[in-house]
C-alpha cells in the first residue's frame, strides 16, 4: 500500500473523475481528464502547471479560503502529491491545504484535515500521506445534499458556511434548497432547543400542516410553499396564534411565571433565527456576487511584495492599503458586531415588556429579512488568508476554541502593523513604568502576550521594550492557553522568554490560562482575539500580579471574548430593568478605551469601505489607597 503511490494517484484519479490543480489560482484552473495519462505523465504535468500558475496569481499565503470547499480538497492534496517540489515546499502548501479545510463547512472534511495534520507531525513520508488522505476524501464523498441541508437547517445560523458551501463548484445545489429543509428540526427535541419552538417547527413540517393546508383545509399549491417570502410571511402570520395555543395546553403545568416568560423569549429568539435562515438562503446569490467583488479589492502585484518583504518584519499601512483595499485612514465607529440579526433582536426583543404575548410586529417582514441579510459583514477573504498564514503556529492552536461555538468559522487574526507595534510598545512601557513607580513588589518587569500572532507581538515588544526600558530582566512570554493544562502534579514549568531569539518562536501551548499566569506572573496581559463566547478575562483579574491587561479585536462582541461577562454588555432580555455593574467593575478594574491605537488596528473583520471593527480596550486595575498611622504621631 505504502509503495505503490503512482497506482493509488491513478485509482483515485478514475474515482475523482478530473484531477484540479489548483495553487493561489483564481480563474484559471489545470484539468487533467482521469485515464488518459499514466502516473509519470501526471506528475510532470503538475510539475510543469503549479509553479506558473503559482508565479502569476495570487502568493500561497493569500489562498487558504480557496480549500474550504469540500470538493477541492480529494483533487488538492493528489496534485500536491504528485508535484515535484521540495519535501519542505510541499509542507508548507500542504499548510495552505489544511488551514482552509479546517474551517470547511462539511464535519467529515475538518476530521480529515485533523487526522492529516497529526500524521504529518508522525515522519510519516508526506507523498504517502497526501495520497491517502485524498484517497480518504474520495471515498468520503463530501459536501452530499445531505450535509448542505443540515447546515442551512442550523441554528443560528452560518452565512459564511453557506457562501462556502455554495458558492463554488456546488452553486446549481442551492436550487434544490427548499424552505421545509431550512425549517427542519429532529424529531427528538435537541438539548437547549426551546420546546415551544421545537413544537411550532414541527407543526410547520407536518403534511398536513398549515404550510400544506390553509384554515379551510384547502390544499396550498407547492409553488407557493417552494417560495421563500411566502413562507416568511406565514411564519409571521402564525407564531402569534401558535404560541396562544400553546400557552393555553400549558396553562396548567406548575411553571413558574417567570420561566414562561423565559420560554416566549427563547420562541421568539428561535423563529426569528429561522426567518433569517430562509432569507439568507434565498439572498445568497446576492451575497456571492458581493463577495466576489469585494475580494478583487487590491493588487495581486503588491500581494506578492508584502509576503516577500514582510514576512518577518511588521508591514506598514500603507502597504496593506495598497495590496487589499484596506485603508486604516477610513475608519468608522462600527455598531452591531455581531451581525444585524443580533442588533435586530437587541433593539427589539430584548427590551420588550415581561409579558407572554406574542404578535407579528415582534418577528420581521420579508423585506426586513432581506435588508438584514444584505447587510451581512464580509471579509476581504485573501486578507483573512493572509492573516492566518502570517500566524499559522496561533491559528492552529486556537481552531479547538472555536469547535465549542463556530466550528466552520476561520479563525480571527489582528494585524501587528508597524504603527500598532510602536505604539503598543509605548503604551506597555508607561505601564510597567507606573507599575515600578507603585512599587508593585515584582523582581523584574514581565508581560504575558496571549491569542492571536503571540509569538510576533512578544518577539517585537522584547526588542523594543528592552530598548525603551533598558533593562535585559525583562520577560515577555508569548502563548496560546491550552484548553486543558498540565496535570498539577507535574514538574514546575519555567516560562520561554523570546529574548535574544532572532525570528519569532512558537507560542506556549502546554498550560492552561491559570497555569500560565502563575508560571509568568505579569504585570501587563495583552490577549488578541479572544475565541467566541469564551471568557479569559475573568482569569486575567485573579491573577495579584495582574495591574493592567488589553484586549485587541472586535469590542463588545461575542466574536471576541464574552458580550456580558469579558464586556460587561447588557444582559438579554431584562426589559426596562436597570442593567448590573459590569463584571470587571465589580471585580476592581475601569475600562478605557485607546483610541490611537484603535486607529491603526486592523483584523481578518476589516474589509474595503468597512473599517473599523477592531479595537484596542485596556482595562487597569484600580489602586487602593494604603492607609498608615503617620498622621496620629504626637511630638513629646
Amino acid at each position: 500500500f505504502f509503495a505503490r503511490p503512482m497506482a493509488m494517484a491513478q485509482q483515485l484519479s478514475r474515482r475523482v473523475g478530473r484531477l484540479q490543480l489548483r495553487w493561489g489560482v483564481r480563474h484559471h484552473s489545470a484539468l487533467v481528464p482521469a485515464g488518459r495519462y499514466g502516473g509519470g505523465a501526471l506528475a510532470e504535468i503538475a510539475d510543469e502547471i503549479v509553479p506558473k500558475v503559482a508565479a502569476t496569481e495570487e502568493p500561497p499565503e493569500c489562498v487558504a479560503h480557496y480549500y474550504a470547499e469540500p470538493g477541492l480538497m480529494a483533487n488538492a492534496l493528489a496534485a500536491l502529491a504528485m508535484a515535484r517540489l521540495p519535501p519542505l515546499e510541499k509542507e508548507r502548501r500542504a499548510e495552505v491545504v489544511l488551514r482552509g479545510c479546517l474551517h470547511g463547512p462539511d464535519p467529515q472534511q475538518r476530521r480529515i484535515a485533523e487526522e492529516l495534520a497529526v500524521t504529518l507531525k508522525t515522519g510519516v513520508p508526506i507523498d504517502t500521506a497526501l495520497l491517502n488522505t485524498a484517497h480518504e476524501a474520495a471515498d468520503a464523498q463530501l459536501g452530499s445534499l445531505d450535509t448542505w441541508i443540515d447546515l442551512v437547517a442550523r441554528v443560528p445560523a452560518s452565512v459564511p458556511g453557506m457562501m462556502i458551501a455554495f458558492g463554488g463548484r456546488e452553486f446549481e445545489r442551492l436550487g434544490k434548497i427548499r424552505p421545509l429543509d431550512v425549517l427542519a428540526v429532529p424529531k427528538e427535541r435537541p438539548p437547549g432547543m426551546p420546546h415551544s419552538a421545537h413544537a411550532f417547527m414541527r407543526v410547520l413540517s407536518y403534511y398536513r400542516g398549515p404550510l400544506h393546508r390553509n384554515k379551510e383545509y384547502i390544499r396550498t399549491h407547492k409553488e407557493e410553499r417552494e417560495h421563500f417570502p411566502w413562507v416568511l410571511e406565514q411564519i409571521r402570520v402564525l407564531a402569534p396564534e401558535f404560541y396562544r395555543q400553546y400557552t393555553e395546553v400549558h396553562s396548567n403545568d406548575r411553571i413558574a411565571y417567570k420561566r414562561q416568560v423565559a420560554q416566549c423569549d427563547m420562541f421568539l429568539s428561535f423563529v426569528s433565527e429561522k426567518m433569517f435562515a430562509l432569507a439568507a438562503v434565498e439572498q445568497l446569490p446576492q451575497l456571492l456576487l458581493r463577495q466576489a467583488a469585494l475580494d478583487s479589492a487590491g493588487s495581486a502585484e503588491a500581494r506578492w511584495r508584502l509576503a516577500r518583504d514582510y514576512q518577518w518584519v511588521p508591514p506598514p499601512l500603507a502597504a496593506i492599503a495598497a495590496a487589499f483595499g484596506i485603508d486604516a485612514r477610513q475608519r468608522v465607529r462600527l455598531t452591531d458586531l455581531d451581525g444585524p440579526l443580533s442588533g435586530w433582536q437587541r433593539r427589539h426583543l430584548w427590551r420588550r415588556g415581561r409579558h407572554m404575548r406574542v404578535s407579528a410586529r415582534l418577528l420581521p417582514t420579508a423585506e426586513k429579512l432581506g435588508h438584514l441579510v444584505l447587510a451581512t459583514p464580509l471579509r476581504h477573504r485573501l486578507f483573512a488568508s493572509f492573516l492566518s498564514a502570517l500566524n499559522g503556529a496561533e491559528d492552529a492552536l486556537l481552531r479547538p476554541w472555536y469547535y465549542k461555538a463556530c466550528p466552520e468559522e476561520p479563525v480571527l487574526h489582528v494585524l501587528w502593523s508597524a504603527e500598532l507595534v510602536q505604539q503598543l510598545a509605548a503604551y506597555t512601557a508607561d505601564a510597567l513604568r507606573a507599575a515600578e513607580t507603585m512599587g508593585s513588589g515584582h523582581s523584574r518587569p514581565a508581560v504575558l502576550c496571549i491569542g492571536s500572532g503571540a509569538s510576533r507581538l512578544g518577539h517585537y515588544l522584547q526588542h523594543l521594550l528592552s530598548k525603551a526600558l533598558g533593562k535585559r530582566a525583562l520577560a515577555v512570554t508569548a502563548a496560546v492557553p491550552a484548553t486543558s493544562g498540565l496535570p498539577e502534579d507535574d514538574p514546575v514549568w519555567v516560562p520561554r522568554t523570546v529574548a535574544g531569539q532572532p525570528l519569532p518562536a512558537a507560542p506556549e501551548s502546554m498550560l492552561s490560562l491559570t497555569q500560565l499566569l502563575e508560571a509568568c506572573r505579569p504585570q501587563v496581559v495583552i490577549c488578541a482575539c479572544m475565541p467566541p463566547q469564551v471568557d479569559w478575562s475573568r482569569e486575567i483579574r485573579d491573577c495579584n500580579s495582574v495591574l493592567e491587561y488589553l484586549l485587541v479585536g472586535p469590542p463588545d462582541s461575542d466574536r471576541n471574548g464574552d458580550r456580558q461577562l469579558t464586556w460587561g454588555r447588557e444582559m438579554p432580555f431584562q426589559g426596562k430593568e436597570p442593567q448590573p455593574s459590569p463584571v470587571y467593575a465589580r471585580e476592581g478594574f475601569f475600562r478605557k478605551d485607546l483610541q490611537d491605537l484603535s486607529a491603526v488596528c486592523l483584523g481578518s473583520e476589516d474589509a474595503p469601505g468597512r473599517v473599523g471593527v477592531n479595537a484596542v480596550v485596556a482595562f487597569r486595575r484600580m489602586q487602593r489607597p494604603r492607609l498608615t498611622f503617620e498622621g496620629l504621631k504626637i511630638d513629646g
